[in-house]
């Protein structure tokens, strides 16, 4: 992970983001599964298939 930090940033943003890296930290051993990483283009591609992976963001956006 690469982090760039503005010098003008707030202590609830800081904050905020290290509330996110724990919860990586956390979780790493559960979301690493839905992920294989790709060599050739450097990236973690997802193990869903792209339908389902369209469905569930979709889901996310109906009301």
């Amino acid at each position: 992970m690469r982090l760039s930090l503005h010098p003008i940033l707030q202590d609830k943003e800081l904050e905020r983001i290290c509330e996110a890296i724990e919860i990586i930290v956390e979780h790493v051993h559960i979301w690493r599964r839905d992920y294989k990483y790709n060599p050739e283009t450097n990236e973690f591609d997802p193990q869903i298939p792209e339908e389902d992976l369209q469905a569930k963001v979709a889901e996310y956006f109906s009301l």
